[in-house]
């Protein structure tokens, strides 16, 4: 070791003259004056070691830290006589005191903490990593090698030449890094470094995230919370509803600019003309070592960015569940947010505009706790033009919306409010108690319908994990089969298609109202129809529509002589029907139309208008004086023009329909689905436009008319005499019926017969298949089956045929046959008022019962439910279907649609045979 080197180590380790440590054993141990144990040599280079890369502090402090983890460490005056030889008297005295505070807390901790030698290293490089009074890491190093291998040869020196390197100055430095580093000590950040070796956890950084970014981790929160849970879960569901519609423009040529550089990559469409002057082995070569020259285009110019402006409404028509439920509408338009675009909310109070900061929970829970007294926001609607002009200065689009209820869009007031402010474009969403939710797009001609949904909001109330739906759930069906209590029905059954009682949904199905009351849905021509009501109002259909995606159509149903109209909305989606009745008068009416979500019927001079969601009167509309009702919503002048009831948004209008020299009379008027405004059939069976004017028809009829339109405006039929010979022969007067496509303008002729509804095309989906539902008693025979005997005398047996392994009803002679129970009346039952078809009941001696359906079922009650569960079978003559009540379905795809069956032999043995021999 050379002679500084050595020098460096004899001023680190040996100890000053009257210190109050000495080394003992030959350099082994480090010990108190008195004796007592500080720390062994090895001890003491294990916890250099790991200090050295660092630099050491002072040996005075780290052999006290050292010596408190000891346990032969004393607490009160020993301590302090043995140390305070070395201290000043210049009120050093609380120093002392201080560090030996320090020492005894850590003495305070878990032995497991301070003890093990490991644990030592890590306290002592906690409390003396901040000390500026430290070797340098080279010195520490040399010192840590030093205790290891010269520590002999260092302590063994006369004791006139030990380094006094404790003087009382020196000391109480020693003792002042040793009482910073006590300060400093944290016993959670001890215990964080010894399992992670990190001093502190990683904070969250601050950033910037976009709104939408920020609501989706915002709601991820709240669906933890128990009193927020039902708002975020709602904001979910209708993240996919509660959405703008975004312009889409084709630019005419792409947007990729010019030339801004060459490269040696990129596609091969992008060669220079030059590269293609090499012949083809050459030109390969030069690609494939990425030597040819490419152009590099410009790039396209970005998006500007767009600004959503949304004003929430607060007043007193939001009080209650409409204040949570636009709480949620607003989330997830905030969560939808292109992340390019910004995103600004406000809410009135007192006639002012404030933020509303939805980002935060604490900025939710405030605006949940904001109630206005107005009744509606019209005060505020000058200020929120003025924000936006504010953002359009800034060169940013606008799409502003607001968000209120139904009935503040009605509000007169509220509307003259926006027509003042002249919005060019605005977005009004609107929330509604019962789960309602429509989005409508307000111009400076009117008002539009984009989308509606409806939610369940008692979701808003559930704290725990979502609840199954009951599978008995209807009061008035407790003394009728399972089968009348489940929904959806789970079966698939056939009716015949009558005139006035259908219409069409393109491209998706048919729907039919029978006379029993049922409303039918036919969606395949190999499925039976889907039962989506079971007591539709009686009547004919009188008018219908629906949107443009075909999920929701609304039908008019009842007799209008009467008064007595009631309104259908469908959902296909979710497989429901909500019935309202149109609050008409007493007087006839003579024909109702629709347009807009509000529903037009014409008594003479005057239109009452309902909204088709309610069925509440909107308002009453006088006929001017000079036009005549025609048909639907379309009424004639004097003149014979043609003229169109609609709704703008805000009030019931009256519009000319076609302005400009018409080149045939016009005879009828209708609307296509899809299609902006009116289209017209002329005098000779054309059809006629606004937009593309006369379209000939090639119908080869002399003299047509109109017999019916298509409720999608799709088709229209035309009846008339045939007067081209190549399209069949006909009597000298019979009558044609031609179908023509609306849209590709093709002709087909159809069957008289067929007339009635052929305009909504039913045999597309509906193909009625027949049942069996005339019997007049029941038996059990002793084969254990069931045995149903018509009017006529037939015999028909429920049993299983093993050949084809199916459950089968078949006609069998009239032989004699052993009947372990004797045949039954089927006798008529009365039934609840939510149920149109008949019902006819056999009891048998056990207290088993057989209901006769006159859909064409039989269902099987047994007095044993607990071991012969109840079941439903179709009466189709050969292969029957059916469904029990434990959820197994067997039999035609026709009947049951794609679902799992069980196979009929275990519902035959489990359920039939064992609900007949119950009975015997």
């Amino acid at each position: 070791m050379l002679s500084n080197e050595l020098e460096v180590v004899r001023r680190y380790f040996l100890p000053g003259r009257d210190s109050f440590w000495e080394w003992r054993d030959g350099g082994d141990v480090v010990a108190w004056r008195d004796g007592r144990t500080i720390a062994f040599r090895l001890e003491l280079e294990y916890v250099v070691r790991k200090l050295s890369d660092r630099g050491l502090p002072p040996l005075n402090a780290l052999l006290l830290l050292l010596a408190a983890t000891r346990d032969n460490w004393e607490d009160g005056p020993q301590v302090a006589g043995l140390v305070s030889s070395h201290v000043g008297e210049s009120g050093s005295g609380d120093l002392l005191v201080e560090v030996l505070d320090g020492l005894h807390r850590i003495r305070s901790m878990p032995a497991e903490e301070w003890k093990p030698l490991r644990e030592k290293a890590y306290l002592a490089s906690m409390i003396f990593e901040e000390s500026k009074s430290k070797t340098s890491p080279n010195d520490g190093k040399l010192l840590a090698d030093a205790l290891r291998d010269h520590l002999r040869e260092m302590i063994d020196v006369p004791d006139d030449e030990a380094v006094a390197v404790a003087s009382p100055g020196a000391f109480e430095r020693h003792l002042e890094i040793l009482r910073e580093g006590l300060r400093r000590f944290d016993e959670e950040a001890l215990e964080l470094r010894r399992t992670t070796g990190l001093d502190r956890l990683p904070r969250k950084a601050e950033l910037e995230l976009p709104v939408a970014e920020r609501i989706r981790a915002l709601l991820g929160e709240l669906e933890q919370e128990a009193s927020l849970r039902g708002v975020a879960r709602l904001a979910r569901r209708m993240m996919a509803t509660a959405t703008l519609p975004r312009a889409i423009a084709e630019d005419d040529e792409m947007p990729l600019g010019g030339v801004s550089d060459i490269a040696n990559r990129g596609e091969l469409d992008r060669l220079l003309l030059s590269e293609l002057a090499h012949d083809d082995l050459t030109l390969a070569v030069r690609v494939a070592e990425n030597e040819a020259l490419y152009l590099r285009r410009e790039t396209p110019p970005r998006t500007p960015e767009r600004a959503r402006v949304l004003l929430l409404d607060v007043g007193m028509r939001m009080w209650g569940l409409p204040r949570l439920f636009s709480a949620s509408a607003a989330l997830a338009f905030a969560a939808s947010n292109d992340p390019t675009h910004s995103f600004q909310t406000f809410h009135a109070r007192g006639g002012k505009l404030r933020i509303a900061d939805l980002t935060t929970r604490d900025g939710l829970v405030a605006h949940l706790s904001t109630l206005d007294t107005d009744c509606h926001p019209g005060a505020v609607l000058r200020r929120f033009h003025a924000v936006l002009a504010k953002n359009e200065a800034e060169d940013k689009p606008v799409d502003p919306l607001i968000l209120t209820t139904d009935a503040v869009l009605e509000d007169r007031a509220f509307q003259r409010a926006l027509e003042e402010c002249r919005f060019d474009v605005i977005h009004l969403a609107s929330v509604s108690r019962d789960g309602w939710f429509r989005l409508h797009e307000r111009t400076r001609r009117g008002r539009k319908l984009l989308r509606e949904a409806w939610l369940d909001l008692e979701g808003l109330f559930e704290n725990g994990a979502e609840q199954s739906r009951a599978l008995v759930d209807f009061a008035w069906a407790n003394n009728l089969p399972a089968i009348f209590s489940v929904e959806p029905f789970p079966l698939l059954l056939p009716k015949p298609v009558t005139r006035n009682r259908v219409w069409s949904i393109p491209d998706q199905g048919v729907f039919s109202i029978p006379r029993d009351r049922r409303l039918l849905f036919w969606s395949r021509p190999d499925r039976g129809a889907r039962q989506f009501a079971l007591h539709v109002p009686p009547g004919e259909v009188q008018w219908t529509s629906h949107d443009e995606y075909g999920r929701v159509t609304h039908a008019l149903v009842g007799p209008l002589s009467k008064g007595n109209v009631h309104c259908l909305r469908i959902d296909l989606e979710r497989s429901t029907c909500d019935i309202v009745p149109l609050q008409l008068r007493e007087e006839r009416y003579g024909h109702v139309a629709g347009h807009q979500g509000m529903i037009f019927a014409v008594h003479e001079q005057e239109v009452d208008v309902f909204h088709a969601h309610s069925g509440e009167l909107f308002t009453r509309w006088s006929v001017p004086s000079g036009l005549f009702h025609a048909h639907g919503r379309f009424f004639q002048d004097s003149l014979s023009r043609w003229h169109a009831l609609g709704f703008d948004g805000f009030d019931v209008q009256i519009d000319l329909v076609f302005d400009q020299e018409l080149p045939q009379p016009l005879v009828y008027l209708f609307d296509r689905q899809g299609v902006e405004g009116p289209l017209a059939i002329t005098q000779q069976g054309h059809l006629f436009t606004a937009d593309r004017g006369m379209r000939e028809v090639d119908h080869g009829l002399t003299s047509p008319m109109v017999r019916s339109v298509a409720s999608d405006g799709s088709r229209f039929l035309l009846v008339g005499t045939n007067r081209d010979p190549k399209r069949g022969r006909t009597g000298q007067n019979a009558s044609v019926y031609r179908l023509v496509d609306v849209d590709s303008l093709g002709v087909v002729t159809i069957p008289s017969h067929e007339a009635s509804f052929a305009v909504e095309k039913p045999q597309r989906f509906a193909f009625p298949r027949s049942l069996r539902s005339n019997f007049t008693d029941a038996a059990i025979d002793g084969h254990g089956r069931i045995n149903l005997f018509s009017k006529k005398g037939a015999r028909l047996v429920v049993g299983y045929d093993s050949a084809i392994e199916q459950i089968c009803l078949n006609v069998v002679g009239s032989k004699d046959v052993n009947f372990v129970a004797a045949a039954q009346p089927l006798r008529p039952i009365d039934t609840p008022g939510e149920v149109g078809f008949r019902l006819s009941m056999a009891t048998f001696d056990d207290g088993s019962k057989l209901f006769l359906d006159a859909r064409g079922l039989l269902h099987l009650y047994s007095a044993d439910r607990e071991l012969v569960p109840e079941a439903t079978l179709v009466l189709n003559e050969g292969m029957v279907s059916g469904w029990c009540a434990d959820g197994r379905v067997w039999g035609e795809r026709y009947f049951i649609g794609d679902v799992d069956q069980t196979p009929p032999r275990d519902v035959y043995d489990s359920v039939v045979r064992a609900f007949c021999e119950r009975i015997a």
